[in-house]
């Protein structure tokens, strides 16, 4: 029986079921069956084909259960009754009859003509569609009461589940704009504490639903997504739970979108025992009032669980967990070992990932709360919040100063050791990224992808008194970079010291308009009684992009757009094997750039098989010319075969 409840369950859909689908979508659009009669025949006489099936799977089953023994509900019976009169072989032959008639009936007829004077097949079949008794007065309660083990349910409106990835088999979404109470004569209650993915937009009440003892607190429950409540202040009301069993044991996502009045997850300090006990995923958006998401005693329960958070557009969020006053806590430091995840996107007043009431006065507090000034760090510099096995790092407009100390090395390595991914986009307060002495402990960091943060002027920077004892700065497992649209980017870095990137495969160094050399040399003299740089005495000295002390042995994509200072791209000595690996190069809109290879490199580019030079309006040539009657045309189509497009004016 259960098997038939479920077929059932599917062609109802929601309540009125696909028997309406296949029915009454198509009646409501008799209209269009003027104009193209063959085709909207062929659609009609599809959808009551797959009419029939179903009817046929359900017979089928009612056979296999009434053979076993079991009882059938009388609304299955009903159904199979009503659905067998529409199709019938007296109503087959009545739709041929209006099909052969709409073929014969002039498509040239205007429009106002067909509105005035209904044709015998709309009038046919809308004295179909008023005599046919659909199946939405089925007893939904005892419906819904039945031993229901697998289903897939939209109430409200018709919702696609293909982009869901579905491993659960209890399936229920909620689109009403109306009160959850509205739906409880109807055993809606039985799908609530049975489901396992559970869609709630636009339900008023929804949360109500947690302290209900008949649901149990969702003790199924895997999957929550809440949309579109105008009213909800917080996910769990720890007043109102307090008689409660354990809510959402197994609860493994949580989203949140929309949620206007949203202040916290938790308005409690603490939660049971058991709940949020399996909780991997959380995201957060649009929800204009929440000002964090848990306070610290709350992030204790989930840190050993915890693997992604994510919080976008939510422009009262100031922290992610907050220490209360009256938490004692003081000797305790949170370490989220499972948290591989971490997205923060367009956060105005977010100051940190931690904050504590306790180290502020009253009145400090209140003026954070009113004033977007910036934040000094990302990261609390005296950190009771750690994350060690954190993988990738996604910052999009947050107004950041910093995003680790400088002064709490030891800490900020272990927070940083596993990550794999730093993206960091729109955020115009950083000057910097990290300094010389942290890039030691970025030794699993894969991608660095920095854009659009209009103050940057370079991505490592050195602290007083740490070049003297740094020997080279290394990234050894770094695959790919990307520096896009920085206004005021000067330099990769800066320091008497090389760099090496041994693994890196791709770079992309894009609208950067002062970028002229990815490391400045900061080998100093003494002038008068002051230190000056060697470049600052010698401002005409052309400045190369890439110097012998940058070391690039396995990079194979190079991309140079629209550098407006760039001048010169390689000296004529390199670092050993430095762009021996280099088959993609594209170069663009640099316009003081005069040539683009040093002779030098003629045995160094031996892979590359794709070169591309658009806009670079003072280009004179390809390779520099060394001796009087030098090719660099001959020399380009030796070294470069194929895929070669050139646009620029002055080439000699």
């Amino acid at each position: 029986m259960e098997a038939v409840i479920s077929i059932v369950g599917s062609i109802l859909g929601s309540l009125a079921g696909k028997a309406v689908e296949y029915t009454v979508d198509p009646i409501a659009r008799q209209f269009s069956y003027l104009f193209k009669p063959k085709t909207k025949f062929q659609n009609l006489r599809g959808q009551l084909q797959q009419l029939k099936d179903a009817r046929e799977r359900v017979q089928q089953n009612v056979n296999q259960a009434i053979r076993q023994g079991e009882d059938i509900y009388d609304n299955v019976n009903r159904w199979l009754t009503e659905v067998n009169g529409k199709i019938s072989e007296e109503a087959a032959a009545q739709f041929k009859h209006d099909e052969e008639k709409a073929k014969q009936s002039p498509v040239t007829n205007s429009v106002a003509k067909q509105r005035r004077r209904p044709t015998p097949l709309l009038n046919s079949w809308k004295k179909k569609a008023d005599s046919m008794e659909y199946p939405t007065h089925l007893n939904q309660k005892e419906f819904f009461s039945g031993k229901l083990e697998r289903f897939k349910i939209s109430i409200g409106e018709k919702w696609g589940w293909s982009e869901d990835n579905l491993e659960t088999s209890r399936n229920l979404k909620l689109k009403l704009n109306k009160s959850i109470h509205n739906l409880y004569d109807i055993g809606i209650k039985t799908l609530l504490r049975k489901a396992e993915n559970l869609y709630l937009n636009g339900v008023a009440d929804a949360m109500d639903m947690l302290y209900d003892p008949d649901i149990e607190g969702f003790s199924h429950l895997k999957h929550l997504y809440v949309r579109n409540d105008s009213e909800v202040k917080y996910i769990i009301n720890s007043v109102k739970l307090v008689s409660c069993k354990v809510v959402f044991p197994v609860l493994e996502s949580l989203m949140l979108y929309d949620l206007m009045k949203l202040e916290a997850i938790c308005d409690g300090q603490v939660l049971k025992a058991g709940y949020f006990g399996r909780l991997k995923i959380i995201k957060v958006e649009d929800c204009k009032k929440l000002k964090n998401l848990f306070s610290f005693a709350i992030a204790r329960e989930l840190s050993q669980v915890l693997e992604e958070i994510e919080v976008y557009k939510c422009e009262s969020c100031t922290e992610l967990i907050v220490e209360k006053r009256e938490e004692d806590d003081d000797n305790i430091v949170v370490e989220f070992r499972q948290l591989r995840s971490l997205k923060l996107f367009h956060l105005p007043n977010f100051k940190g990932v931690f904050y504590s009431e306790k180290r502020h006065s009253s009145s400090q507090q209140d003026a954070r709360r009113v004033e977007s000034t910036t934040a000094t760090s990302l990261f609390d510099p005296k950190p009771k919040v750690v994350f060690p096995k954190l993988k990738k790092l996604h910052l999009y407009s947050i107004d950041i100063e910093k995003l680790w100390d400088d002064h709490q090395l030891h800490v900020t390595s272990s927070s940083v050791q596993n990550l794999t991914s730093l993206t960091v986009t729109y955020c115009d307060n950083l000057k910097n990224l990290f300094t010389s002495s942290m890039v030691t402990s970025f030794v699993q960091l894969e991608r660095l992808v920095v854009e659009d943060c209009y103050k940057m002027e370079e991505v490592i920077i050195v602290n007083e008194g740490e070049e003297e004892r740094m020997r080279k700065i290394v990234f050894p497992k770094l695959q790919e970079l990307k520096l896009d649209n920085l206004q005021n980017m000067k330099r990769f870095c800066f320091g008497n010291y090389p760099i090496e990137f041994p693994f890196l495969r791709k770079l992309w160094i894009e609208r950067c308009p002062v970028f002229n050399t990815f490391h400045s040399d900061s080998t100093t003299t003494i002038v008068g009684n002051e230190a000056v740089t060697v470049e600052s005495l010698l401002p005409h000295v052309p400045k190369y992009l890439f110097t012998d002390k940058v070391s690039l042995p396995m990079l194979e994509y190079l991309r140079i757009y629209a550098l407006g200072n760039l001048e010169r791209l390689w000296p004529n000595k390199l670092v050993d094997d430095s762009f021996s690996k280099l088959t993609h190069f594209e170069l663009k809109y640099c316009k003081l750039l005069k040539n683009v290879f040093p002779l030098s490199m003629l045995t160094t580019l031996q892979r590359l098989n794709q070169l591309s030079i658009w806009s670079c309006d003072s280009l004179e040539e390809i390779f520099e010319s060394q001796e009087e009657g030098s090719s660099s045309n001959s020399t380009t189509h030796h070294l470069v075969h194929e895929n070669i497009a050139f646009g620029f004016p002055q080439l000699g």
